[in-house]
């Protein structure tokens, strides 16, 4: 009977050899305990230097005797244990592990060097905040941009400063601007010496230096450091006249029915602003230093010498910022205006369609104006009590020869807000006052409600061919500018700081830059910083509280079983 080899039960030689878990344990030596003690103490000495450090940023005596018991207790530590350490490297586990350490060092050093490069030669930045908290204004940027000379501005602020990290934040982003804006740091209790060179007292002050002037700020608001850059470099102020004396919105005091924000924000730009009445002159004149006059809502007439006076300024190359004012006997200035193309209409603006008041027809509302300098990048302009604007429209002139290219266009009176086409004139009955129905015989839109003109570039046609260039005049006066808004009230504090339509005040500001020329200074106000917030109702805040609480730490705890049941199968 063949043998059955499932029954061969014949035990099998088992494999001597040390079980690593029966092993007696040996008796720490002193010196292994005392190496222990001493790696734990140094351990815990460089933890409390470290804190220290962080909390007062000084290193003083306290600091000092850490750092040495640290050393101390580690040098000892590793000598007591130099030829277990040197043996432990042999091993293959280790010296993978001390790889992956060199190769994650390396990694991170790269990280740190490219972010170093990125912050002292940034040439792309990106703030994805909703309203761009974080950036600066296009208003600055183009001030940054045109600068002709090196700008430093010098921060004394320590780091316990209210606004220490907001200024750093805002200087940085100057510097980012352009390469002659120079930013630096000093903390005024440690630079003593620099302090007193510059006369510092408060802790927070920016100078802004250029040349040999110099502007003290005392704020990290973006309007202020910027006015401090143009202050420098501008040298004189810029005179705005605002004409007083017929009802006009009042820019001095402060009240709902003044323009006293036009005339603040004017002034942290550098211009200088003034009031002008020339009622009781007996021969009335414009200033000779007025780089404009604006008219903020006259309400009774002009003189006639007072009127004759501002259209001899406007004749000879004056600016003008015209705001019509409401009202039976308010004054449209007409004698200035039609002979250039616009010509003032009596009545209402009513817009059914204007954008996000709802259909309020009584508001007029422009989303988004004409494209024109002055509008550039303006949205959501509110103008409550509009009036309308006829911009005649002026016939292509003939070529000054057969097969000669067009002449310049003489159009120099252009649109800068209109209407929607379903708006509509309301025109005044016999109490003053609109039906505020659309008649057959009112006029519709679109309507225009502001206008430009621009009689300061004066092209002359092109020579004939054969023919010597025309000669030459001498150098030409500076052409008429005259910005004209049918309403007055778009400007007033009620609108502009009480609804915070801040469109109408960039309007405003825009206007008066592209009259005088400043045209680098055309953009919206630097934002108002706004600080996020999040609301919840209770449901969701019980939802947030079971998730924090509950189900995060529940995730982790069941993701460290699994692991654990894994590896013990």
């Amino acid at each position: 009977m063949p043998e059955d080899k499932a029954t061969n039960t014949e035990p099998r030689e088992r494999v001597t050899g040390e079980d690593p878990r029966l092993r007696p344990t040996r008796d720490m030596s002193l010196v292994g305990l005392l190496s222990i003690f001493a790696a734990l103490a140094g351990a815990l000495s460089l933890v409390i230097w470290l804190m220290w450090w962080l909390v007062t940023k000084t290193f003083g005596t306290g600091p000092k005797v850490l750092v040495i018991v640290a050393a101390a207790c580690l040098i000892y530590a590793v000598a007591a244990n130099f030829g277990a350490l040197i043996g432990s490297l042999k091993q293959r586990r280790v010296v993978t592990g001390l790889n992956t350490a060199a190769f994650a060092l390396l990694m991170f050093a790269i990280l740190v060097i490219l972010n170093v490069i990125a912050v002292r030669h940034s040439v792309w930045r990106y703030d994805a905040t909703e309203n761009k908290q974080y950036s600066l204004s296009d208003q600055t940027a183009k001030v940054a941009k045109s600068l002709n000379e090196d700008v430093t501005m010098l921060a004394f602020v320590t780091r316990e400063h209210y606004e220490y990290m907001k200024l750093r934040d805002q200087l940085s982003e100057y510097s980012a601007l352009s390469p002659r804006l120079k930013v630096e740091f000093y903390d005024p209790t440690t630079r003593v010496e620099k302090a007193k060179e510059n006369n510092i007292t408060v802790d927070g002050t920016v100078l802004v230096k250029a040349g040999d002037r110099t502007e003290t700020v005392m704020s990290a608001d973006e309007e202020r450091l910027t006015s401090a850059i143009l202050a420098v470099t501008t040298g004189e102020k810029t005179k705005i006249y605002f004409l007083m004396g017929h009802g006009e919105y009042d820019a001095e005091e402060f009240g709902q029915d003044s323009c006293n924000s036009v005339k603040q924000t004017l002034e942290s730009q550098q211009y200088s602003v003034e009031a002008l009445n020339i009622f009781n002159q007996s021969e009335p004149v414009i200033p000779g230093d007025a780089a404009a006059v604006v008219i903020a809502g006259a309400k009774h007439p002009l003189q006639d010498k007072e009127m004759a006076a501002i259209e001899k300024y406007a004749d000879q190359g004056g600016k003008l910022f015209i705001a019509l004012g409401s009202g039976p006997d308010a004054p449209d200035f007409s004698s200035i205006l039609s002979s250039r193309g616009v010509t003032p209409l009596r009545g209402k603006v009513l817009d059914p369609n204007s954008g996000h008041n709802a259909g309020v027809a009584s508001v007029p509302a422009v989303l988004k104006p004409e494209r024109h300098e002055v509008t550039k990048d303006l949205q959501g302009l509110i103008l409550p009590m509009a009036g309308a604007l006829q911009i005649e429209e002026s016939p292509e002139p003939p070529p000054s020869y057969p097969g000669a290219p067009p002449p310049p266009p003489s159009q120099k009176a252009v649109a800068l807000m209109k209407t929607s086409a379903e708006a509509w004139l309301d025109m005044a009955g016999a109490d003053g006052i609109g039906d505020g129905e659309k008649g057959n015989d009112e006029q519709t839109g679109p309507l225009a409600m502001a206008a430009a003109i621009d009689e300061s570039e004066k092209e002359k046609p092109p020579p004939q061919p054969g023919m010597p260039p025309p000669p030459d005049d001498g150098e030409e006066a500076p052409g008429t500018r005259i910005v004209v808004v049918a309403d007055a009230e778009f400007m007033t504090d009620r609108l502009i700081t009480g609804a915070r339509v801040w469109a109408n005040a960039a309007f405003a500001l825009n206007g008066i830059n592209w009259l005088v020329g400043n045209e680098k200074l055309i953009s919206i106000p630097p934002k108002e910083q706004e600080t996020p917030y999040l609301t919840m109702v209770g449901a969701q805040q019980a939802i947030a509280a079971v998730m924090a609480l509950f189900v995060v730490p529940g995730l982790v705890v069941l993701a460290g079983g699994i692991v654990w049941w894994r590896r013990r199968r």
